[in-house]
């Protein structure tokens, strides 16, 4: 299945699965309705942002820290493709 979504190449051919970063795979997940609606995809979003947070230059930079709070953001994102891709 062809989706509009997933990532080119420069050269504009698909990239290999291996190649996919995250924000690939959420944009092709809610393409095909993985992820169902804008909560899912909001939730995996913070995921992904928050996952940035263990790089400490990236947390500097940026003026966040990764604390318990930001932690539990992130299992709440990962609990949610869980959920959506359970059968």
């Amino acid at each position: 299945m062809a989706v509009q979504n997933a990532p080119k190449t420069q050269r504009g051919t698909v990239k290999d699965l291996g190649d996919w970063g995250l924000a690939d795979m959420i944009a092709v997940a809610a393409e095909l309705n993985i992820l169902a609606d804008d909560d899912g995809v909001t939730a995996v979003g913070l995921t992904k942002n928050y996952r940035n947070l263990i790089h400490p230059g990236r947390a500097a930079r940026r003026g966040q820290k990764c604390d318990r709070a930001t932690a539990y953001s992130a299992i709440g994102g990962m609990m949610y493709i869980i959920q959506a891709l359970k059968p």
